[in-house]
């Protein structure tokens, strides 16, 4: 089958909501444990697309936030990838559902992008644990605009206000100017979970072998726990669109 028209349903996850605050898991039941997805049909992907540095927890609005990274661990790259997310209730039925395109247009092979998804709703705080699922689609990157070829460096500062800015430079490594450059930001804490999902556009043109600017700022509202001190790391993944004309 050719490569392009290969369809991804990749991993569905369901894992415990018992650390998120005000939802404790019922102790009359033993925590779900990860499980993988139904046996995949003809022309599909599996196991392609998976997750890590998965974190969730509820706000002071009773909405249920859960941020983590998608890491394409397939040999072709993918485009529009969407996480969608179900909240359960103990019984298994389906409280709340959402989801989160991917702030990178493609994920490349290796390559781990940040998603955050939010669910909110009258039933929400029935939810006893979550599902995920990861799909996408095929892409052939020689009929794209789109590289990677972009060297992505930054540091975490913290301001006066209580916020996280965190500031960085993005370069052009290949032959051709960039129109402009995608961003994401994940930040960690001290135990590899994501607590914070940024991204930005930076408008070009880039030369070759250029430099552009991007600052990010995050505010406690934006992450888990509302505490920047907890943040002990940060990953970065980006992509760059040639110019029209290359």
């Amino acid at each position: 089958m050719a490569r392009k028209n290969w369809l991804l349903l990749t991993w569905l996850a369901m894992l415990t909501l018992g650390g998120c605050t005000g939802a404790p898991a019922p102790p009359t039941r033993p925590s779900p444990t990860l499980i993988p997805s139904a046996v995949p049909t003809a022309g599909v992907i599996a196991d392609a697309l998976v997750f890590q540095s998965t974190h969730n927890w509820r706000d002071a609005g009773g909405a249920y936030h859960i941020m983590g990274e998608v890491v394409n661990q397939g040999p072709y790259p993918f485009k529009r990838v969407t996480v969608t997310a179900w909240l359960a209730d103990g019984a298994d039925q389906t409280v709340a559902e959402a989801y989160d395109e991917l702030d990178l247009l493609v994920i490349m092979p290796g390559q781990a992008v940040p998603f955050h998804v939010l669910l909110y709703g009258e039933r929400v705080a029935a939810a006893y644990h979550y599902k995920l699922w990861a799909a996408g689609e095929g892409v052939d990157l020689a009929s794209t605009a789109i590289t990677h070829q972009v060297e992505l460096l930054g540091v975490p500062n913290f301001p006066p206000d209580g916020s996280l800015r965190f500031d960085g430079m993005a370069t052009n490594t290949g032959p051709h100017p960039l129109d402009y450059v995608a961003v994401t930001i994940a930040l960690l804490d001290a135990q590899n979970r994501v607590v914070g999902v940024g991204s930005e556009i930076v408008s070009g043109p880039l030369a070759a072998g250029a430099v552009m600017i991007f600052s990010h700022t995050f505010y406690p509202t934006d992450l888990a726990g509302g505490a920047v001190e907890a943040v002990a790391g940060y990953r970065l993944a980006g992509e760059g669109w040639r110019s029209a004309e290359n």
